[in-house]
């Protein structure tokens, strides 16, 4: 009868050893990477390398390999063809196919991927967590060797001899799963994903899963959030005062890699919200920053309809501590829902800031010239008017040719005068 309190016991101690040596991970539905080869897109770009080395890239420059002199001793036939991603939720950005697989180098490679700044508007990601990966010819994901560096200028470089489909892994990111603009008391939803990375090279790509111990706003003027380990919601507030890009904060529980570590914790902001008010004018030029006029403590919005229907609405924005100012102008003698292209009578564009004017009309040599582009109105109704638009402007210091132009898009809603 003795006997059988010592072997109880004896289980118990060994559980609790186990327990130490092996923490629960945080995910019960883990994503796995897919043993697929992803599918060819484009055409692919070669290039002929010798023993005296050489680079090849991408015309964008996304990814770019240079081969060392003495790492081929004859001349080899390169070639970069963008692929399918199947990594799974952890992979960012576009993958490519290293070719050809069986080369011999006799030195390493250096590997290198751009981290487009779209990444960074689509997704919530920390560059010290980015890795580069492969997939042999098995279709197993595998970690390359560490990175050579991430700088940031953003970029990812690793030394490696695998010649495979590659793309760029991120530890952890944040997704936004609805929409990408909100006004008062809406709301939108976020994800967070997480994978766990090892300092190896050649170990297979892990499940991916998350662990957020908690999820926050900006600043609380800006909304409130909610959430789980993995997913949140975003609720603007009501009302909202001026257009903002918010984002929400995660704060991740990392596992440890070894059982006396304790469990780390760090934070990834998420992609940008916009917050619209009941009127406003939002714009960017040249996709930089973010322009708006609300009428709000360092803006101003002005919203004429003359006689003969053509409506004009111009928004002011001074810089915050300094005279900047920047200003974009819209004019349509139509504000029926269409879309209207734009001439030098009817629907045109003016863009000040700092350093210059901008138009979408030139006379260029007594002939009058527009850019490409459009005033769209999307709704006429309660009073309000709402539209937005698209094309391209050019400063009129500018010689008459498309090296001048920039990009501009808008979107507006105004109380009808």
């Amino acid at each position: 009868m003795k006997i059988i309190p010592k072997l109880f016991f004896c289980l118990l101690l060994f559980a609790l050893v186990s327990c130490k040596k092996n923490p629960v991970q945080p995910e019960e539905n883990p994503t796995l990477p897919s043993n697929q080869h992803g599918s060819t897109i484009g055409t692919p770009i070669q290039q002929t390398i010798g023993a005296a080395g050489g680079t090849i890239k991408t015309a964008d420059e996304n990814i770019q390999l240079v081969i060392p002199a003495g790492a081929v001793e004859t001349d080899v036939n390169f070639s970069i063809q963008e692929v399918a991603s199947t990594v799974g939720e952890s992979g960012i950005g576009r993958s490519f196919r290293l070719l050809p697989e069986n080369v011999e180098f006799k030195k390493d490679v250096d590997l290198t991927f751009k981290v487009p700044d779209s990444l960074f508007v689509k997704y919530g990601i920390k560059l010290d967590r980015l890795r580069l990966v492969y997939q042999n010819s098995k279709g197993e994901w595998r970690f390359g060797a560490f990175p050579k560096y991430v700088d940031y200028n953003r970029t990812v470089t690793v030394k490696t001899k695998h010649f495979s489909d590659w793309t760029l892994m991120s530890g952890v990111k944040i997704i936004l799963t609805g929409k990408d603009e909100l006004t008062a008391g809406k709301t939108t939803t976020l994800k967070a994903i997480m994978t766990a990375a090892t300092d190896n090279e050649d170990f297979a790509v892990p499940p991916s899963y998350s662990d957020v111990d908690e999820w926050s706003p900006l600043l609380d003027q800006f909304g409130s959030v909610s959430g789980n380990k993995e997913t949140a919601t975003l609720t603007a507030p009501n009302p909202v005062l001026y257009p903002v890009i918010t984002k929400v904060t995660a704060y991740f529980r990392a596992p440890p890699t070894h059982s006396n570590q304790p469990y780390s914790r760090f934070a990834v902001q998420s992609p940008g919200v916009l917050m619209l008010p009941n009127e406003y004018l939002v714009w960017w030029v040249d996709e930089g920053n973010m322009s708006f006029a609300t009428g709000s403590y360092n803006s101003t919005l002005d919203v004429k309809l003359s006689l003969d229907g053509r409506l004009t609405i111009v928004g002011k924005e001074n810089a915050t501590g300094s005279n900047y100012i920047r200003r974009l102008s819209i004019n349509t003698k139509n504000n029926t829902v269409g879309k209207y292209a734009f001439n030098q009578d009817d629907n045109y564009i003016g863009h000040f800031s700092g350093w210059g004017y901008s138009s979408n009309y030139k006379d260029c040599d007594q002939v009058p010239q527009n850019t490409a582009g459009t005033i769209t109105i999307t709704k006429n109704e309660g009073g309000y008017i709402e539209g937005t638009v698209q094309g391209n402007i050019r400063d009129l210091d500018e010689n008459c040719d498309r090296y001048g132009q920039v990009s501009v898009r808008a979107k507006f809603r105004v109380k009808k005068p």
